[in-house]
């Protein structure tokens, strides 16, 4: 009896012809050619094929699993099976690591004249989902974790094309490491972001495309004095403020600040979310003091715009 085998560069094609599958099992002697002196590895692998690994089964039984024996590029071994229908064969192959990096299957019927034809591919890193969300004028990226035990390094690309991949921002070793702060950015842009995880086979895993465009800070508002007095009945002067009111979609609050020095933002006196609200008296003011306001205008991203700085001097 002749036993015929052929290989793919990344499969194992097996044709078998028993003498009387219906009376004995059939004897596979395998031989596979493993492709180049590292074996299954690809040219920017860092690891070998350590184990060559064979399972067959029959719906949820296994019929015999068997490591094949590697020797110089090859790997050999012998299975015994019954004839059937919708017999699977699965092969696997490791690293250094025990680590699987390659397998394949395909379910054939043995019957008077069958072919086994297992391609092995790479297993790549696990799949990554990428979000982003704009705080301030910054973007912050994270990623769900790749917990593969062959991680190498996370690479994340930038782009303003949506069909370009842009270039590499960011790159770590560190799989816990899931989040980067994007501040090299400017308002008004759209901007497309790519993450790779590779592993130390040189496969990778590419995440989704997630655009986003980089909001500009709100509108600032102009900020002036209304009128003001003394307040006999308080013994306090007093100051009315008014400012522009803000029309930006994103709008979130006004806060109004007070200090002594022009130099100093000083207190916040005022906060409201209330975009139509567009006056605040200032009640308790002494004589002989000079007051410095500002109005900071903030957006729902955390942006926020300041006022011109409004100078008011009591004097007796």
């Amino acid at each position: 009896m002749v036993w015929g085998i052929f290989l793919t560069y990344f499969g194992l094609q097996i044709s078998c012809t028993p003498e009387n599958p219906n009376d004995r099992n059939v004897q596979v002697i395998l031989q596979i050619p493993l492709p180049g002196n590292g074996g299954l590895k690809n040219a920017t692998s860092i690891t070998g094929v350590r184990s060559v690994m064979l399972t067959i089964t029959s719906g949820n039984e296994i019929l015999t699993s068997k490591e094949l024996t590697i020797s110089g590029n090859a790997a050999n071994g012998t299975v015994s099976i019954m004839p059937g229908k919708n017999i699977k064969f699965t092969a696997e192959a490791s690293d250094e690591k025990n680590i699987v990096q390659w397998q394949g299957s395909t379910t054939v019927d043995i019957d008077d004249d069958f072919t086994v034809d297992i391609e092995l591919t790479p297993i790549p890193p696990s799949a990554i989902n990428l979000l982003a969300q704009q705080k301030g004028q910054t973007i912050n990226l994270s990623w769900t974790q790749v917990s593969d035990p062959d991680f190498l390094r996370y690479d994340l690309y930038r782009s303003i094309s949506q069909n370009l991949l842009g270039t590499i921002i960011y790159s770590t070793n560190v799989a816990t490491l899931k989040d980067y702060a994007d501040s090299k950015v400017s308002a008004g842009n759209n901007y497309y972001y790519t993450l790779f995880a590779t592993d130390t086979e040189g496969f990778n895993t590419k995440s989704n495309v997630f655009k986003i465009i980089l909001v500009p800070p709100p509108t600032a508002s102009k900020l002036q004095q209304e009128d003001g007095g003394f307040n006999s009945s308080t013994d306090f002067y007093e100051a009315a403020l008014s400012w522009t009111q803000n029309f930006d979609p994103y709008f979130a609050r006004y806060e109004l600040y007070r200090s002594f020095a022009e130099n100093i933002v000083g207190t916040l006196i005022f906060s409201t979310t209330d975009v139509t609200k567009r006056d605040y008296a200032d009640l308790k003011l002494t004589v002989n003091s000079t007051y410095y306001y500002r109005l900071f205008v903030f957006d729902t991203f955390g942006s926020a715009t300041v006022s011109n700085v409004l100078v008011i001097a009591v004097l007796d």
